[in-house]
């Protein structure tokens, strides 16, 4: 009888205090499971002492940046939108704003204490590099009109130009790197730049908002067509999406980890949030052809070239060309609320698990200093080393390849029902088939880790202080969102 009388709001307090208890012991048994005789302390490798400001300013920008983002979206609760000369603000535009500058923080704790930040008296450019592609980030986001998006992706581009060729002890590969994205990215400008000039050309105005007024009277979409199809396939190019992906694999591999990192987890924000305005001009039927050629082509290259990938970075490279068919459900009704509900919560659980999954990949050092995983054979000392690690790894794979109760199942659920509302059967039936193929790679990932076998000997150093506190916290945070829609579905029996 006592459930009876149980509010929502009270089991949802009382989960989440079970849960932040967890995190706590969770927190202690990473540490705890550091097999090595030298200290935990001896592991906080900060940077150079002129690295270590600009680290601090760059966090004490973003901190104000945060709390500005919050005023102003007080005030567009008020009212409905907000512009200026430069910038537009409303509702959606803050939120996703929020997410990025959340996510770029908790990528600023992980790069403040990762082993290369450590290695040399001049990673002070590091930092501003990373908030330089961070402002371009938030001027794409920020702007209605299509030169300025051009502009913003230049800022962007360049600052991962030189991210990419960012000095390790590979510069050979991350120069090739660096040279590839440079070329490739031009190759997406020019198309850009082609598109923007066919639309300036056939209505003298390049702002989004007066484009989607003249469009309602327009009959003949050949010549406009041309160019918005331009705009929409170098957007879809700096993604990522198949078949424009021949440079992602590559570039993923040559760079360093933490700049594939940096990769993976932040440019797909804000291109996401700009296609999913872009799509909102009432010419669905040209562009909805190039999207599902791009979801099928996607889904079959993302999944059977990760099954040959014997290297970590390039198979989550190849996952990640996967993932982007996903992204791309949602956008093909991209004036539903929903749609944009669904997308930007599949991106945050994808996010989410891309933390966990890299968190050992980055930190795990042997005792020499060198990464302890390169290669996906290489995840079978895991458990010996960390079995804890080892088990929030095995769930955040679960939950990248949408196995319930994770929190990546309910993701990829609301996005079919978003493409069901619509009447995509089809399309839905592709992505189970593939989506089951694909769970293949993340298990065989499971098996490595604890059906190999163990090496005799492998010692590492210990893990950093405040990355594992974050880790801790980011997978409480997965495994609460993963089963309080059990809790609620059961609460909701009991209270019938």
């Amino acid at each position: 009888m006592l459930l009876f009388m149980i509010t929502m709001p009270e089991l949802i307090l009382g989960t989440l205090l079970i849960f932040s208890l967890l995190a706590l012991l969770l927190f202690g048994s990473l540490l705890v499971w550091d097999r090595t005789e030298a200290s935990f302390f001896q592991a906080l490798r900060l940077p150079h002492p002129m690295a270590r400001v600009f680290y601090l300013l760059v966090g004490y920008i973003l901190l104000i940046n945060l709390a500005l983002i919050q005023i102003l979206k007080n005030h567009a609760s008020e009212t409905s939108d907000q512009s200026t000369l430069i910038f537009f603000f409303d509702y959606h535009s803050l939120n996703v704003l929020s997410f990025l500058t959340v996510l770029f923080l908790c990528f600023l704790i992980f790069a403040y204490y990762h082993p290369s930040s450590s290695h040399s008296s001049l990673n002070f450019e590091l930092p501003l590099l990373l908030f330089f592609a961070y402002l371009g980030m938030v001027f794409l986001i920020l702007n209605r009109d299509f030169f300025s998006w051009f502009l913003s992706l230049e800022l962007q581009s360049f600052s991962f130009f030189a991210l990419a060729g960012f000095r390790s002890r590979r510069s050979f590969l991350q120069s090739e790197a660096s040279l590839r994205y440079f070329i490739f990215a031009g190759l997406a400008s020019v198309l850009f730049l082609f598109g923007l000039s066919m639309v300036y050309a056939y209505y003298g105005t390049i702002d989004l908002y007066a484009i989607l007024s003249l469009i309602l009277f327009e009959e003949d979409f050949t010549f406009l067509g041309l160019g918005l199809v331009g705009i929409f396939l170098a957007l879809l190019f700096k993604l990522g999406v198949a078949p424009f992906h021949i440079w992602l694999p590559e570039v993923y591999h040559g760079v360093s980890s933490l700049v594939t990192f940096f990769f993976f987890l932040m440019p797909k924000i804000s291109l996401l949030y700009n296609l999913f305005i872009f799509l909102q001009l009432d010419i669905q039927v040209l562009l909805d052809r190039i999207s599902f050629s791009s979801i099928f082509l996607s889904l079959a290259i993302g999944s059977f070239m990760a099954f040959n990938q014997t290297n970590f970075k390039k198979f989550f490279a190849y996952s990640s060309i996967f993932n982007n068919a996903f992204f791309l459900l949602p956008l093909i009704n991209a004036k539903s609320s929903f749609s944009f509900f669904s997308l930007f919560f599949f991106l945050f659980s994808y996010q989410l698990s891309l933390f966990l999954v890299f968190f050992p990949f980055l930190f795990l050092r042997s005792s020499q200093d060198l990464r302890l995983i390169n290669n996906l054979r290489d995840l079978l000392s895991l458990k010996k080393v960390n079995p804890v690690l080892s088990f929030i790894f095995t769930c955040s794979l679960f939950s990248l390849a949408g196995i319930p109760p994770f929190i990546g199942f309910f993701a990829k659920l609301f996005l079919f029902l978003g493409a069901l509302d619509q009447g995509y059967l089809d399309l839905i039936f592709l992505f189970l088939v593939f989506s089951v193929l694909s769970t293949y790679y993340y298990i065989r990932l499971v098996k490595i880790i604890f059906f190999s076998f163990l090496l005799r000997n492998s010692w590492t150093k210990p893990l950093p202080l405040w990355p594992t506190l974050l880790t801790a916290l980011m997978f409480t945070v997965l495994s609460f969102l993963s089963f309080l829609p059990l809790y609620s579905l059961v609460f909701s029996s009991l209270s019938i």
